[in-house]
């Protein structure tokens, strides 16, 4: 199912819930179990996130120009329901009109202006529009359904941005939300009109305009969007046609992709609404290994785990040294693309081959600290390794050439990598379940970007980091893009949490950058000795060990141990103490009561390659914003190779996969695939276009039984491996 469209007749209180089905005979079809009921005629409806949002035209309270509000409901999808737009509401109350009107009486000449109350949903946002002939002034506000919260809250409690005005949008225009952007008609002319919605940008609609080819529509047809599709139609005779909707190609709408007739049920004074719930699962397919079903139907809990700086070379290039036989290839059956000493750097006059460190043998008295010192990555020094200062390089979209490593970072050791021999935990945990060789890094560059890509879907318009110092105190009080986590609880979905190992710079990493100041009511919660939402490490193997862990866990490895070993696997320091905490991880998910294993999937992988060589030449990629761009540089290649693996009693022993698909998986990936997993309408995310477009990795669960958990075993491993404390007296 595509989604649902309430139909609704400007003369009647009366609604109807129709199956909007693109790839059926008829494109709308009546629900027989939600045939609909009464809405009152003046209430206007959308969606907003996985909610239904009602609200009424403004009622007086007093005497005074401001004494009126607009009263609203916020509607839980009941899939049950006979009449849905009648369930009990989450929320129900009413706005002041000096919310969204502080200074009456000057926005239009209408005497009426602040009567009606024009809403634009954005899925985490909520966009107020005030269109007047000589100025169309809008305010952001941040959605937060809080439903563990009085039933007479805000729904829209602050807002994001300032009142503030449109440059070119005024009256007569319809903005219509689709994806991570607005169509703007010009209701008069047809005209219409493509803008990127960016909410961290002052200006959310953000300038310019998206440069787009788009036919005009006729100024007596009616449109609404469904998802990622755009429905217009004459009321006289309800002629439709149905574009599938693309606002990164040339022509966003192109042709229509099927025309016809509405039902008759409807008539000229009928208006559509779309509405797109999380989808179900489709039973008929669970059966089948490797499709998004299947995973959903046995998978109940994932965890994600994010390490530090190693590209997939220096981990696991020789974890099929020997050979390819054993293998189950998804994706592609091309040959394993692993390490090999015929690889090279020139530097220097001499010749840098690609090596086993300490020729791969795992010693007592043998650290595994390669390279000794923290290789460079920062932006600039990623363009150098790739490129080697070969021109125009990026600017001329050459390929990279994979040469500068060790011209960039005057270390030999870049070179080095590490295998299975060493490292047994992280190569056997590839072997044992499932690894990706066709897994990159988002950009080419440091931690910060790499993770906000893998929690939001891009590097927010930045390119260099930003954990230290007043910038990383005081982040999280700008507007952001939302996250995942903004996106999953927007659709009621709360059942997910960060665990923490340490305090960075006093904060809680991830939950400080990525998710602070999105969810007022998570914000109000969160505290130093953890919430349903943030808690300690340890927390996170009681719940393993004892199957209470939420749908969604996401992991924070030690980034900094003066006083023992780090867990992040970060260069500059032993990874050993990596090695033993991956395998603690694993052995409480494997280890944990009842049948949990076999509903769980395990997810790790690294930022970003740290400076540390690659042979295979990243691609470039789909632009994440269109407006994106910092430097000279449009965010529209990838970074190098880093370990992907996923662990789960689903997949098949030495499985390797790849995406299968023109566009290979970077960290968006593991994002896309969650978000299908839990149902989430792709075209609901607006997470940007590079995760818009991401390929999933469902595929990968290609067992149609699950395993027993494979029995892993530590190498030789030096004194005092992985032991001190750390800094856990945070201020989250």
């Amino acid at each position: 199912m595509v989604g649902l469209v309430f139909s609704r007749n400007s003369g009647t209180d009366s609604y109807g819930v129709w199956s909007f089905e693109p790839e059926f005979p008829e494109l709308l079809t009546p629900v027989p179990k939600q045939p609909g009921g009464h809405m009152a005629r003046g209430e206007q409806l959308l969606q907003l996130g996985g909610y239904l949002l009602a609200w009424g035209p403004a009622r007086r309270t007093g005497d005074k120009p401001l004494d009126f509000e607009y009263p609203y409901r916020l509607l839980p999808w009941d899939a049950g329901s006979p009449d849905p737009l009648n369930v009990p509401p989450l929320k129900s109350g009413s706005w002041a009109m000096e919310k969204f009107f502080p200074y009456p009486g000057v926005y239009s000449f209408r005497p009426d202006q602040e009567r009606l109350l024009e809403l634009i949903p954005f899925t985490s946002f909520l966009m107020s529009c005030i269109p007047a002939t000589g100025r169309g002034t809008y305010q952001l506000w941040n959605f937060d359904p809080d439903p563990a919260g009085p039933a007479d809250g805000d729904p829209i409690p602050a807002e994001y941005t300032a009142q503030n005005a449109f440059q070119t949008i005024q009256s007569g225009h319809e903005l219509l939300p689709v994806a991570n952007y607005a169509l703007d008609r010009n209701i008069l002319s047809g005209e219409l009109r493509l803008w990127s919605f960016d909410p961290q940008n002052s200006a959310p609609l953000s300038v310019p305009q998206v440069a787009a080819q788009l036919p005009a529509i006729d100024p007596s047809h009616r449109m609404t969007v469904v998802g990622d599709y755009l429905l217009a139609w004459n009321p006289a005779d309800l002629a439709y046609r149905l574009w599938r909707v693309d606002p990164t190609a040339r022509a966003p709408l192109g042709e229509p992709v099927r025309t016809g007739t509405l039902p008759g049920a409807l008539d000229a004074a009928s208006t559509l609404t779309g509405f797109q719930p999380r989808l179900p699962v489709d039973a008929t397919v669970t059966a089948s290994p490797g499709t998004l079903d299947f995973m959903r139907q046995r998978i109940k809990h994932v965890v994600f785990y994010m390490l530090e700086s190693r590209s997939f070379d220096s981990v696991l290039g020789w974890l099929y040294e020997t050979g390819n036989d054993g293998i189950h290839f998804v994706g592609s059956d091309r040959p394993f693309d692993g390490a090999s000493e015929a690889h090279y750097n020139e530097a220097d006059g001499r010749r840098f081959p690609q090596k086993k460190y300490n020729g791969g043998n795992p010693t007592a008295d043998h650290t595994l600290n390669v390279p000794a010192v923290d290789a460079f990555h920062g932006y600039a020094d990623s363009l150098m390794q790739l490129f080697n200062g070969s021109q125009p390089g990026y600017a001329g979209r050459e390929t990279p050439n994979m040469g500068g490593f060790v011209r960039n970072t005057v270390n030999p050791e870049v070179m080095d990598a590490l295998t299975p021999a060493q490292l047994g935990i992280v190569n056997g945990l590839a072997r044992a379940y499932g690894v990706s060789d066709e897994w990159f890094c988002s950009l080419p560059a440091g931690t910060d970007v790499n993770r906000a890509f893998s929690v939001g879907g891009s590097a927010e318009n930045l390119l260099y980091t930003y954990e230290l110092g007043n910038r990383y105190e005081y982040f999280p009080m700008t507007p952001r893009r939302p996250s995942i986590w903004k996106v999953l609880y927007s659709y009621g979905i709360t059942d997910w949490r960060i665990y923490w190992a340490m305090c960075w710079q006093n904060f809680v990493f991830t939950y400080h950058l990525y998710l602070k100041g999105q969810i007022p009511s998570v914000d109000s919660v969160v505290t130093n000795q953890g919430t349903q939402y943030v808690s300690k490490i340890e927390h996170f193997f009681s719940d393993a060990r004892a199957g209470t862990l939420p749908a969604f866990s996401y992991l924070e490895p030690i980034w900094f141990n003066p006083s023992g070993g780090t867990t992040s696997y970060h260069p500059s320091t032993d990874v050993t103490a990596g090695e033993v905490q991956l395998n603690e991880l694993y052995q409480a998910l494997s280890q944990s009561e009842g049948a949990n294993w076999e509903n769980t999937l395990f997810f790790i992988t690294f930022s970003k390659n740290g400076g540390l060589y690659d042979h295979v030449p990243p691609p470039y990629a789909q632009r994440p914003w269109p407006n994106d761009e910092r430097d000279g540089f449009g965010y529209d290649l990838l970074g190098p190779r880093v370990p992907a693996i996923v662990v789960s009693p689903w997949i098949k022993e030495q499985t390797v996969f790849r995406s299968g698909d023109p566009v290979p998986f970077d960290s968006t990936s593991f994002m896309a695939t969650l978000l299908e997993w839990l149902g989430v309408p792709r075209a609901q995310w607006r997470l940007g276009d590079r995760m818009g477009k991401a390929p999933t990795f469902e595929a990968a669960l290609n067992s149609p039984e699950p395993r027993p958990p494979t029995v892993l075993s530590m190498p030789v491993q030096p004194p005092g491996a992985g032991g001190g404390s750390v800094d856990t007296s945070c201020d989250p």
